[in-house]
C-alpha cells in the first residue's frame, strides 16, 4: 500500500502546484501525523494520505486537530477505502472527528465544488441551510404544517431543519422536490476545524527536560503545548498571540538533525523557529534556527533575548 500512497501524494502535489499552491516537502516516514502541507494566498491544508481509513489512530487525529487549531488551518485525510468498501466521491467521511475524502472529492473541493453529503451512523446526511430553506418555503407558499405532512415528519423536525440541523439524504431529496430549491449547506473544512475544542495532549512519558522547559516558558507568559508526531515538538504563544515553532532538546549534537526540518516547516508557515536546549551555548543560531538555553531564559526572559537578537540581525 506504501507505493499506492506515494502515487496518490504525487498526484495531489501535481494537482495543487498546477493551481499555484506551494507544497511542503513530504513527511512520510511514518513518524509524523501528516504527509504534506499546502498553501496559497487564502487556504492552507494539512494533509495525510491513508489507504484504509479504518486504520487511522486517534492519537494521530488529535495531533492534526491540535495543530489545525493552533495555526487556524484545514486538516483532512485522503483515503481510498474502509472495511465496508471503496469510499465514494462527493461524500465526506469521518474517523475520530477528522474529515476524510477521496482524492476526487478533494480536487473538487479545492476547485470550489464542496461536498454537502456526509457519512454518519445509519447512512448519508445533508446539512441544511436554514435560511435558504425558510426563504424557499415562504416563497413557494408552503406552511411548516404542509411540508411536514407531505414528508411525514413532525412540524418540530421541519423547524429544526430551518434552524440549520442536518437531515438524512432521502428526507433532503423530498424537501428539494417540494420546495424546488437547493437548500443544502456545503461543508467547509476550515469551519469544521473552528468547531474543534482545544484537545488535550496525549498522555506520554514526557521527558524531564521538556516538562522543565514548558514550566519555565509558562512562567514567562509563553503558553506551550507539545507535539509528538510533528518535525518540531512544541508550539508557544505569547500575550500578543504570536506563534513560535519550537524544538525542546537537552543538547544540540544529538538533536541537530531535527533543526533543518524545524526550519523548513517554520519558513513554510511564516513562523520563527526556536530551539531551546538545556546546556549552555555561545551560539545564537544553529541550522537556521535561533537557539537559547534554559539558564539564559531564566536570567533574562525569552522575549528580551529574542528582541536583542532581532536588533542584531537588523
Amino acid at each position: 500500500m506504501e507505493e499506492y500512497k506515494i502515487e496518490i501524494l504525487r498526484e495531489i502535489k501535481s494537482f495543487l502546484v498546477s493551481l499555484d499552491f506551494q507544497v511542503s516537502e513530504e513527511y512520510t516516514s511514518g513518524v509524523f501525523a501528516f504527509d504534506i502541507i499546502a498553501k496559497n494566498e487564502s487556504e492552507t491544508y494539512l494533509i495525510k494520505v491513508t489507504y484504509n481509513i479504518d486504520t487511522i489512530r486517534s492519537d494521530v487525529v488529535i495531533e492534526m486537530q491540535r495543530f489545525s487549531v493552533s495555526f487556524k488551518i484545514s486538516s483532512l485525510i485522503i483515503g481510498v477505502r474502509s472495511g465496508a468498501g471503496l469510499l465514494e466521491d462527493g461524500i465526506l467521511y469521518f474517523r475520530h472527528g477528522m474529515p476524510i475524502m477521496t482524492l476526487g472529492t478533494f480536487k473538487e473541493y479545492v476547485k470550489g465544488n464542496r461536498p454537502y453529503i456526509y457519512s454518519g451512523p445509519g447512512g448519508y446526511y445533508v446539512p441544511i441551510d436554514g435560511k435558504k430553506m425558510q426563504e424557499a418555503r415562504v416563497s413557494s407558499g408552503c406552511s411548516i404544517g404542509y411540508v411536514s405532512g407531505k414528508i411525514g415528519l413532525s412540524r418540530r423536525s421541519i423547524s429544526l431543519y430551518e434552524s440549520g440541523s442536518s437531515t438524512t439524504l432521502d428526507v433532503f431529496e423530498k424537501l428539494v422536490e417540494i420546495l424546488k430549491s437547493d437548500i443544502s449547506k456545503s461543508i467547509d473544512l476550515l469551519e469544521l476545524s473552528k468547531e474543534w475544542k482545544v484537545f488535550p495532549e496525549i498522555e506520554s512519558d514526557e521527558d524531564i527536560f521538556i516538562k522543565m522547559a514548558r514550566k519555565l516558558l509558562i512562567d514567562f507568559g509563553i503558553m506551550t503545548e507539545t507535539f509528538r508526531r510533528f518535525p518540531f515538538n512544541a508550539v508557544g504563544k505569547n500575550d500578543e498571540a504570536d506563534t513560535i515553532i519550537m524544538g525542546l532538546f537537552e543538547d544540540i549534537e544529538n538533536s541537530s538533525s531535527r533543526f533543518p526540518k524545524i526550519r523548513k516547516i517554520s519558513d513554510f508557515l511564516d513562523k520563527d523557529p526556536l530551539i531551546i536546549v538545556e546546556e549552555q551555548t555561545d551560539r545564537d543560531f544553529f541550522g537556521g534556527c535561533a537557539i537559547v538555553s534554559l539558564s539564559k531564559i531564566r536570567e533574562e526572559g525569552l522575549s528580551k533575548i529574542l528582541n536583542k537578537r532581532e536588533k542584531k540581525e537588523e
